[in-house]
């Protein structure tokens, strides 16, 4: 993968979607399950595993019902994306490990937790989402899923993708189709699209974006062809001029 520039990266689009998780509250999660859930997050570190040296993130997410840690191996810069007391939403699923309590070697107790889940700062949380057994709506349907290559997984794609989107960098973004054309096939317009494509409410959005993005690549190219095809027209010479221009 090429992706040096922002637009490289706005421009590699998710191979398929997945089904985001159900909302719920801390309180009735339960190891396996893929969930969604808001809260406030705290206890944000890096450090490294103990054994392995694996590089690591953690953070901890509490609603109105309890608390659960988050851990990201090998991606500890997600840690540092967010600050003390931010409102988030954690997507992704539920493991399970077993811990030792404190002034026993013996009796062991088993703690909830995230891996490497996805995670995106909100301006509020929704009504209901904290104090629920049963899942609700949020607007985010599907969860994108990337090419990956050695170093660079799906999940921190995403991340990045939440970075570039909150930085207002498609404010400035150039569409090169002109507006009388997306109204002519109604289509969406770049900056609409690149949201579609990446964060997509439902299934229709995406497909909605692949269009568009279809359509451009078809027009941009007949474009060039065109311009290609025109050239400045030869200069006919009479003969008198072809003598003239012997000598």
């Amino acid at each position: 993968m090429r992706l040096k520039k922002v637009a490289d990266l706005l421009r590699h689009f998710p191979v398929r979607y997945g089904e985001a998780g159900r909302i719920k509250a801390t309180e009735f999660l339960i190891a396996g399950e893929d969930v969604v859930i808001f809260g406030k997050i705290s206890n944000l570190k890096t450090a490294k595993t103990f054994k392995s040296h694996v590089p690591i993130g953690t953070a901890e997410v509490e609603d109105s019902t309890g608390k659960i840690k988050i851990i990201w191996f090998s991606q500890p810069y997600i840690a540092k994306m967010f600050f003390e007391g931010d409102l988030v939403r954690v997507e992704g699923r539920v493991s399970q490990r077993r811990t030792k309590i404190p002034s026993t070697n013996e009796t062991k107790i088993s703690e909830l937790y995230f891996s490497n889940p996805k995670i995106e700062k909100v301006s509020e949380v929704p009504e209901g989402a904290s104090d629920s057994l049963f899942p609700g709506e949020d607007g985010h349907s599907l969860s994108p899923v990337y090419p990956e290559s050695r170093g660079i997984s799906s999940n921190w794609i995403y991340h990045f993708l939440q970075k570039i989107f909150r930085s207002n960098v498609l404010e400035n973004i150039e569409d090169h189709i002109p507006p009388e054309i997306l109204k002519k096939y109604n289509l969406p317009s770049l900056k609409t699209s690149l949201i579609w494509i990446h964060a997509p409410r439902k299934k229709e959005d995406a497909e909605v974006a692949r269009k568009r993005f279809a359509f451009e690549e078809i027009f941009l190219f007949s474009s060039t062809d065109k311009k290609k095809n025109i050239s400045p027209r030869k200069k006919i010479l009479s003969p008198y001029q072809k003598r003239k221009k012997r000598f």
